[in-house]
């Protein structure tokens, strides 16, 4: 198993994010492990999202929403 972790860039560090991984069936088939929490914008940009990738070429569709 393989993994990363990206950290995005231009997130306001004051707001909430709210992180849904969209095209899969059930929360227990996420890649990211963040997925369906809140985190701060300092948060994702300090600490990154982390995925856990099975196989090269792995992707995930993340979205983030604001509060």
């Amino acid at each position: 198993t393989t993994g990363c972790t990206i950290q995005p860039e231009g997130l306001d560090p004051e707001k909430i994010y709210h992180i849904e991984e969209v095209n899969i069936d059930t929360p227990a088939q996420a890649t990211c492990q963040e997925n369906g929490k809140s985190l701060s914008g300092q948060q994702l940009m300090t600490y990154g999202l982390s995925f856990n990738c099975k196989k090269r070429f792995d992707s995930a569709v993340i979205y983030l929403s604001d509060k």
